[in-house]
């Protein structure tokens, strides 16, 4: 099978929420394509829907290490440094995915959740408006 084969079976696996099969589907494709952003993607989706953060920063990192304006690899990390309970790094990225990407409405929306985390409400309610 080719690397799109290997990722359209995932994605289906990822729709009906079976995370730990598509993750499975992705690494065969990974081993064809181990610099596919798409598939870097979608195997950092299914570790941060299993709440495997670590694993999920890992892949991030893996995507801004081949393409640092890819906006949801930063957005990814974000989410993934946030759920480590790492605030401020977390902001660091969601900035920079804001930055490359200002229309995404949910990149607003995890800033305003940061910053909630943060117990700084003024600032979340103003990125919540904002996304």
């Amino acid at each position: 099978m080719n690397v799109e084969a290997f990722i359209q079976k995932a994605q289906a696996m990822i729709n009906l929420g079976r995370f730990e099969l598509a993750l499975k589907e992705l690494q065969l494709a990974l081993a064809q394509d181990p610099d596919n952003i798409d598939t870097l993607l979608s195997i950092t989706v299914c570790y941060l829907e299993l709440n495997q953060y670590e694993e999920a920063l890992n892949y991030s990192k893996k995507i801004l290490g081949i393409d640092p304006n890819e906006s949801l690899g930063h957005y990814y990390q974000a989410f993934a440094l946030l759920n480590l309970e790492k605030k401020d790094q977390a902001e660091i990225h969601i900035k920079e995915a804001i930055r490359l990407a200002p229309e995404s409405a949910e990149y607003y929306g995890l800033w305003s959740l940061i910053y909630l985390q943060k117990r700084q409400w003024e600032k979340a309610l103003e990125y919540a408006e904002q996304g």
